[in-house]
């Protein structure tokens, strides 16, 4: 029998409110999300400009994208555990789903141990993101965002990817615990259907004010993406760091790139506010097709409460041989 995707929401809407219900008991299962939204416009401008919206409007959508997750956690004794993880996307302004696939944000079950780590199998988000996602100061959200193009040098994998760049379906993967600062974690994607297989890894460090990380995803040698980050805390400032290096990707494996994304980081008493820029240098066979892009962006948020944020942001991107692109946005992101 076959059920729409309007059939399948009220459905798993009443199994969220149950279980949220049974966790208060059971300490195990954990209701959570997210409802983002905002005003973008953005001018029409063709360059490279990750988070801006349709050129030439004004529109409303999610800027952080809004979920609705379930999380899961059983205690099977021995300091074993197992858990699942379940997250569904939509927006917020339409109320309809992100994409085809209902679980868009994760779909996974791990089973774990706080002494030697953690196997997953599932949909989840591979592991070069966790890097880029900590040296970068929205971890990819909002007209600010160096996303993609200046945090990944535009790799997104094959064309027979799927359809984000940061998950992969069919995955198998280990994390390590945290030994003193240092982590690390293994994936491999599994090459059923149209999918190539993948592997992904990174290794991490975090100790006080100081992170540092190194991240890979790859099919093989003419389709890979490397990503380095680091920061460090000040207390005054935080400064932030990505660099990539890519090859292949949804273009044509002659496709070769760098980028680089710096960002500064200002707390303040009721929230923050940064800036920074990206560059990307892009090439194909012979280097004469080159073309560099080039963005700056800022933005700040102001806490309404502990759950509850106003924001602005503004992202300006110039790529060669295209007009400028102007993007602007401010919002309300609630979580619960």
């Amino acid at each position: 029998m076959a059920f729409s995707s309007r059939a399948v929401l009220p459905v798993w809407l009443l199994v969220a409110a149950c279980w949220a219900g049974h966790s208060a008991a059971q300490s195990s299962v954990t209701l959570y999300g997210t409802i983002d939204l905002n005003l973008t416009r953005t001018n029409s401008g063709t360059s490279v400009n990750p988070g801006a919206g349709p050129r030439g409007v004004t529109v409303m959508h999610s800027g952080a994208g809004s979920r609705l997750g379930l999380r899961g956690h059983e205690d099977l004794g021995g300091g074993l555990y197992l858990g699942f993880h379940l997250e569904h996307r939509f927006y917020a302004d339409t109320g309809e789903q992100d994409s085809q696939t209902f679980f868009k944000g994760v779909s996974s079950l791990t089973l774990g141990s706080t002494q030697w780590g953690a196997f997953y199998m599932g949909r989840v988000v591979i592991p070069a993101f966790a890097v880029s996602c900590a040296t970068e100061p929205t971890c990819w959200s909002f007209t600010s965002e160096p996303g993609q193009a200046y945090a990944w040098a535009n790799y997104s994998g094959s064309v027979a990817a799927d359809s984000s760049s940061i998950r992969r379906n069919n995955t198998v993967g280990y994390r390590s615990p945290n030994l003193g600062g240092w982590s690390s974690e293994i994936a491999y994607t599994a090459g059923e259907g149209q999918r190539t297989p993948t592997v992904g890894w990174n290794v991490q460090y975090r100790n006080g004010p100081v992170y540092a990380g190194l991240g890979y995803d790859g099919e093989d040698t003419q389709t890979r993406l490397f990503v380095a980050g680091g920061s460090y805390d000040f207390g005054a400032v935080r400064s932030l760091l990505t660099l990539a290096d890519a090859k292949g990707g949804a273009t044509t494996p002659a496709y070769r790139a760098q980028s680089a994304s710096l960002s500064l980081v200002f707390p303040l008493s009721m929230g923050r506010v940064f800036m920074g820029a990206g560059h990307l240098q892009a090439r194909a066979t012979p280097a004469d097709n080159e073309v560099r892009s080039t963005k700056v962006f800022v933005g700040g948020e102001y806490a309404l409460s502990k759950r509850t944020k106003f924001y602005a942001n503004a992202g300006i991107a110039k790529s060669t041989g295209l007009t400028r692109s102007d993007a602007y946005d401010a919002g309300i992101r609630h979580a619960f």
